[in-house]
């Protein structure tokens, strides 16, 4: 949220993302500046839905991404272990 910018319809004033969040969610707000109440009509709120979501869902993939190749790399660490420490034990029983 820290990276969307919504401002107030009447002073221009930034809109703090608690206040963007109520917003979300059909409620309206009132600026902190100027006083005045902005409800979720005057805001393309559709539009910032789809981008959050996009945003999100990026993100989640980017995690997912980085998280399954670190998990594959201990994997492969831990088969390789695996796979020396029987060797071993087959050389002894030689």
């Amino acid at each position: 949220m820290k990276d969307i910018i919504i401002n107030c319809k009447e002073c221009g004033a930034r809109i703090p993302p608690e206040l963007i969040k109520k917003l979300m969610n059909n409620e309206s707000i009132y600026c902190e500046r100027c006083g005045i109440e902005n409800l979720p009509i005057d805001f393309n709120l559709q539009d910032l839905k789809e981008h959050l979501k996009s945003k999100t869902l990026n993100n989640y993939k980017e995690i997912l991404k980085t998280s399954g190749n670190r998990f594959f790399t201990m994997m492969k660490s831990k088969i390789n272990e695996i796979k020396e420490d029987i060797e071993l034990k087959l050389k002894k029983i030689d």
